[in-house]
């Protein structure tokens, strides 16, 4: 859908700010608000048209017409302003004003607003420099108000619309007339002394004195004439006179001024039940009319939800009104106010009770405002007028009030959501790259052990961020900083240790210095959990493919050529080669059933003493040239079996491979034990445990290849350390080969995960 004009409305009162928005854009433009000059400028660049009131604590109207002009000399800009001074007009015309309305509010007056906006934007070739007495002319009609101008001799030369309604003169019975067709010779004397006093002055060039104006019909009209003399910018020449004529109705003018703070208040008011009493307040004290009711549409009906006490003397029954059925029904299908003068002509169904005359004034898509009398043709123009205004402005607060029950609704539901939600959450605002913490939900408290009375105002990334992590967060922190939002895997310090997460940052209230956001923890521990076990298991599967393709067919193709050689010799030689292939088939067979099965615990673990459990081992191993030493031996979490078939491995592959080397020897000095025998020292670590020999050592570069499935350096199955390292893996620990104190080996076994603190 194409979006119309874009106009700035400029005005300190809250309340006719908003009625002035809501009016425009019922005529379709697209509207902008603004409480003064300063906050006008902000918005002047992107607007197609300014409206703006004159009158303004730090400035007028006028002055902001002379900045916009040095910014946009050719935007349009439209002062709708109450100012009683015609001097503003002078003025305005001087800044080169586009057009000029008065301020009234009246739908008439709005609609008079909203014209004038379409053709100013739709001629918008330049500013609207008043020069002409045509120009004039036009100018004058907008205001709203019975206006004219008069030349040095008090000859008629501009005489709007507005001023030939008032008068029933028809504008060319009256242009190039002399004042004197309208006036008694009283009020022309007051007329040329007020400008005589004018002229001679250094002040003001404007005034205002009473008149009577004779109508056309020969009644008599009491004005207020607002007038200003037209004189030559450079010369001070005396041209001639503008007027604006105003009523001198004191009762008007004090209903708008009740009606003006009735506006205020509705503006204010919080919900739509304070709406609707303040609307039929204003209703019985500014209009005069207590036989009101406010009815909010629901479930295709206009329910009474609001009557007051004298409207419900006179209709007791309280009727609901089908929508598009009954006057009010209509009224409020078609969206427009509706006036019934005399209730006694319709259809004897319709329940009226006893009244006799009635305003319906729709309030939007909330409901419809009646007011009701009980005599026929009981409202006049002006009882219409701000009655319509009335009920603009209650829907105006009515829709304000919606919006922020919405908005109150939405926040209490988010609120609810992010206290409920099962994943660790919390809000927090990034301030120089950092995420500060605003608050913390029950979830983040459990499961990372921070209350959020103890983060809140803390950079959150120094508690569950660990040390020398890869995934630093300073990148994903300057993304979130401009708006963006982040959903990847983290690694994050729990209360019960590292724990892999899914972060899913939202950000929101984005800004230059400041965003927030929303941070939501995903726990996916126990799924990549079982991606690594799935891992594992493929490796394994990959190392009994190897085994089956190679180590297997080697000795079945010893024993097949064996065979053959047997069946033609008939030699004992190939039969004792045949059973050694059997032999070593079997000790493959075995080895990858153990390889296969240590690669799951078969117990949950458990705290286990180290020390009772090498010592366990050792006695299943033949250890007969070994010694067992323990250094400060811990207790570790474990699987019983498994633990003990992991000690039982390194001690074997000690007997294997660490036989008594000139280092063991010059150990006697200091370790008791069996002449040529190597020491086996099991350990204590901060975060494990470690077994190490003073036997040879292995090679450095031959470190990790030694927990490799299959490697072997003198013909064995190459199982033994790999089968550490599986079981290890199972338990998540870290492997780490090395050289002992000694020149030995040395296997250490440390936590994959450091327990927070």
């Amino acid at each position: 859908m194409h979006a119309g004009p874009q106009v700035l409305v400029v005005d300190d009162d809250p309340a006719f700010r908003e009625t002035v928005a809501q009016q425009l854009q019922h005529h379709g433009f697209v509207v902008t608000t603004a409480d003064g000059a300063a906050d006008a400028l902000d918005h002047l660049d992107a607007v197609d048209c300014v409206v703006s009131d004159h009158e303004m604590p730090e400035t007028t109207g006028v002055d902001l017409l002379e900045t916009v002009r040095d910014r946009r000399p050719d935007l349009p800009f439209i002062l709708f302003t109450g100012a009683d001074d015609p001097a503003v007009v002078d003025d305005a015309f001087d800044a080169d004003v586009t057009a000029f309305v008065r301020k009234h509010p009246s739908p008439e007056t709005y609609t008079l607003l909203a014209r004038q906006v379409e053709r100013a934007v739709e001629e918008s070739t330049g500013p609207a420099t008043i020069s002409s007495t045509g120009e004039y002319r036009r100018f004058l009609d907008a205001i709203g108000d019975p206006a004219y101008m008069a030349d040095a001799d008090g000859n008629i030369t501009v005489f709007n619309e507005r001023a030939a309604e008032v008068t029933g003169y028809d504008p060319e019975d009256v242009l190039g007339e002399h004042v004197s067709m309208l006036l008694d010779h009283s009020d022309i004397e007051r007329g040329e002394a007020v400008i005589r006093e004018l002229l001679e002055g250094d002040g003001d060039r404007t005034a205002t004195y009473d008149i009577t104006v004779e109508r056309r019909d020969g009644d008599c009209i009491d004005l207020e004439n607002h007038v200003a003399l037209l004189t030559e910018a450079d010369t001070d020449t005396f041209h001639g006179t503008i007027g604006v004529l105003r009523r001198r109705d004191d009762e008007t003018n004090s209903r708008l001024k009740q009606l003006h703070e009735a506006t205020r208040e509705l503006v204010s008011a919080g919900d739509r039940d304070e709406i609707a009493r303040l609307t039929l307040q204003a209703a019985t004290d500014v209009l005069g009319q207590p036989l009101a009711s406010v009815r909010f549409a629901e479930e295709g009906e206009l329910v009474p939800s609001y009557v007051t006490d004298e409207a419900e003397e006179v209709l007791p029954t309280r009727p609901t009104y089908p929508v598009g059925e009954t006057p009010a029904g209509e009224a409020f299908a078609a969206g427009e106010s509706r006036i019934e003068s005399d209730l006694r002509s319709l259809a004897d169904g319709y329940d009226r009770g006893e009244s006799a005359s009635a305003g319906y004034f729709p309030l939007g898509d909330h409901g419809l405002l009646i007011i009701a009398a009980t005599e026929p043709d009981a409202f006049d123009e002006a009882d219409i007028q701000l009655a319509t205004v009335l009920a603009a402005n209650a829907e105006a607060a009515l829709d304000r009030a919606a919006k922020e029950e919405r908005l109150r609704q939405e926040r209490d539901d988010l609120e609810a959501l992010f206290e409920n939600i099962p994943d660790p959450t919390i809000e927090a605002h990034m301030r120089g790259g950092k995420p500060i913490v605003e608050r913390a939900n029950p979830a983040f408290e459990e499961v990372f052990g921070y209350a959020s009375d103890e983060i809140v105002g803390e950079n959150i990334d120094e508690y569950i961020v660990p040390p020398d992590l890869e995934d630093d967060p300073t990148e994903y922190n300057e993304r979130i900083q401009e708006g963006e939002s982040f959903h990847g895997e983290v690694r994050r310090q729990t209360d019960d240790g590292l724990r892999d997460f899914i972060l899913h940052v939202v950000p929101h209230d984005i800004g230059e210095e400041v965003t927030r956001g929303y941070a939501i923890y995903t726990d996916i521990t126990e799924q990549k959990q079982r991606e690594r076990e799935l891992a594992r298991q493929n490796e394994r599967l990959d190392q009994f493919a190897s085994v089956v393709s190679h180590d297997l067919r080697n000795p079945l193709s010893v024993a097949r050529g064996r065979l053959e050689l047997a069946e033609m010799t008939r030699e004992d030689e190939h039969f004792e080669a045949i059973e050694s292939a059997h032999d070593r088939m079997e000790e493959l067979i075995d080895g990858l059933l153990a390889l296969a099965r240590q690669g799951e615990l078969s117990d949950d673990p458990i705290p286990i003493d180290l020390e009772n459990a090498a010592e366990s081992a050792w006695e299943t191993v033949d250890t007969e040239d070994l010694d067992l030493a323990f250094d400060d031996p811990t207790v570790v979490a474990a699987d019983p079996e498994r633990l003990r078939q992991l000690l039982e491995n390194l001690f074997r592959n000690t007997v294997e491979h660490g036989s008594t080397s000139p280092r063991s020897q010059a150990r006697e000095d200091t370790v008791e034990h069996a002449e040529g025998a190597t020491t086996v020292t099991v350990g204590g670590l901060p975060n494990g445990f470690y077994v190490a020999d003073d036997g040879p050592g292995i090679p450095e570069s031959e470190r990790e290849a030694v927990l490799e499935s299959g490697y072997s350096t003198d013909g064995g199955t190459g199982f033994g350390l790999a089968i550490v390292d599986t079981i290890a893996e199972a338990h998540d620990w870290d492997v780490t080969v090395t050289e002992s104190a000694d020149g030995g080996a040395r296997f250490e076994f440390t936590e994959t995960t450091t327990l927070h603190e």
